[in-house]
């Protein structure tokens, strides 16, 4: 299950935030008996601009460190301890530890400088308008033991921000994860599938078995065992409230692969 939530703006507003995470979990339901809402499903991500914010600190203090923070990293991302003083200050932080909110998730601890406020366009924060805070946030849970005879597991590979994207007064995040998955689901994907042309008229469709499944047909498959990649292009004219096409690359991993550019959008197009 992939949460993305906008949460209550604003220093002052930390009770609605904390009230929003409430009334989404409670309020969330989903048509299956086994997965009737977002915490019982076997992995969630939850993420977007939370907008939790840090306090006790003053704009001038959060700046101080995230000037030496610069200054002693080079830029880099691998520190794990330069931006402790304000994930200790954190409110997202602390109110999982109280358990009023997002207490079921857990944070990899963002390495990366404040994601807001900035001016539009450049990396200057505006400090007289907001403090730096780490808006922007990826959180993850999952069930290790919701099967028997299968043990889940879940391990983040890459927590960062992107300060290259100034088309906002937010820098963007972005997680990678690896994932365990039942043997029973990779039994059923490497059932044949018939699958088109990667791109905007894609077709996978489920082929069962039957005695004239491969009459007079090309056999097309996909093995679950081959790895599949996709990268994405970046977006290098993107606007605040318009819609934008992301560009990817699909790169099955075998010796005849050839990689497929088409608009994300494709997807609606696609045919189960």
């Amino acid at each position: 299950c992939i949460v993305n939530t906008h949460l209550a703006p604003h220093y002052e507003n930390l009770d609605q935030r904390i009230a929003d995470y409430n009334t989404i979990v409670d309020g969330q339901y989903f048509w299956s008996n086994k997965k009737p809402n977002i915490l019982s499903h076997d992995y969630v991500l939850w993420m977007g601009d939370l907008n939790f914010r840090i306090d006790e600190l003053t704009g001038d203090e959060i700046h101080d460190i995230i000037v030496k923070a610069a200054q002693t990293s080079g830029g880099s991302n691998c520190d794990n301890n330069k931006y402790k003083r304000l994930l200790d200050e954190d409110q997202l932080n602390r109110v999982r530890l109280e358990g009023r909110a997002f207490s079921e998730f857990t944070e990899t601890a963002p390495t990366f400088a404040p994601t807001y406020k900035f001016f539009v366009n450049t990396d200057e924060y505006d400090y007289k308008s907001r403090k730096p805070a780490f808006t922007d946030r990826i959180l993850y849970r999952f069930t290790a033991n919701a099967y028997e005879n299968t043990t889940l597991d879940l391990q983040q590979l890459n927590y960062t921000s992107h300060p290259q994207y100034k088309q906002s007064d937010h820098k963007p995040v972005s997680a990678l994860f690896h994932l365990k998955t039942r043997q029973l689901v990779l039994q059923s994907i490497r059932k044949k599938r018939r699958v088109g042309c990667l791109g905007p008229t894609r077709v996978a469709r489920d082929v069962e078995d039957s005695s004239d499944q491969n009459s007079g047909a090309e056999d097309n498959t996909v093995d679950i065992d081959r790895q599949i990649h996709v990268t994405f292009r970046p977006i290098s004219d993107w606007r605040v409230n318009r819609d934008a096409i992301a560009w990817f690359t699909i790169t099955p991993n075998d010796d005849s692969a050839v990689d497929t550019i088409a608009p994300w959008d494709c997807s609606t197009n696609f045919v189960s």
